[in-house]
């Protein structure tokens, strides 16, 4: 059963607290996000952006970034970090009411973000809001559905912790994060690699998804020219 969005904002309100740069799985993927996006370019969007360390990389390439969350806290963090680069618009908002201009984006991406929402509904509202030609990355996670998926998701964990080490050393994350973190996914629901992509065939076609080794995927769509 699909969340509230306010449980949700509780959630991260809670989490921006403790959002002390402590290195997690998503970082991991953060090149490997940006190696599906053009060198340069004009506007874009990050759904869900959190305290800001992908838009902040965004930032570097894209003349105009527009960085949503549904967390007043967390878009104040974000705000806090990146309060020397003049090209990011962070605001509070939550994407499923928010107008998004049409055509307006060059590129879209979301990172953890699209398993709190109504696929369907989003996947539309991003059509709508993408230039001809523009490119949407998601990375999220993906429920295991087969025996290999369980497996992989079971020899992820010592990977995670590696990167974990080597990101972070022997500092820990703070017991209060961890605690939050694990409650909040403890009540996450995700969609299975086979229903991502029934549902992507008829909504974005054409969608290239790789499954990823620390329980992701990444799906990457170019909206068609229009002829």
């Amino acid at each position: 059963m699909q969340r509230s969005m306010s449980d949700i904002q509780a959630d991260f309100d809670q989490i921006a607290l403790y959002a002390d740069g402590a290195w997690n799985a998503n970082d991991f993927y953060h090149e490997r996000i940006l190696a599906c996006l053009p060198a340069s370019g004009g506007k874009a969007l990050e759904i869900g952006c959190g305290s800001g360390a992908f838009a902040r990389l965004l930032a570097r390439r894209y003349s105009a970034v527009t960085a949503l969350d549904i967390s007043p806290l967390m878009i104040a963090r974000a705000r806090e970090k990146s309060a020397s680069i003049a090209n990011i618009d962070y605001r509070c908002a939550d994407v499923m009411t928010w107008e998004i201009p049409a055509g307006e984006f060059d590129c879209i991406v979301s990172i953890a973000t699209f398993h709190h929402l109504a696929f369907e509904d989003l996947a539309t509202r991003i059509q709508r809001a993408l230039k001809p030609g523009g490119i949407l990355v998601i990375l999220d996670l993906f429920a295991a559905s087969r025996l290999l998926e369980r497996a992989w998701h079971s020899l992820a964990l010592p990977l995670a912790l590696f990167l974990r080490l080597r990101h972070q050393g022997l500092r820990r994350t703070d017991t209060a994060a961890r605690k939050l973190w694990r409650a909040h996914g403890a009540r996450d629901t995700y969609l299975t690699l086979p229903a991502l992509r029934r549902l992507t065939r008829t909504l974005l076609p054409g969608a290239e998804i790789q499954r990823l080794f620390l329980w992701r995927y990444l799906l990457v769509w170019r909206k068609p020219f229009v002829c």
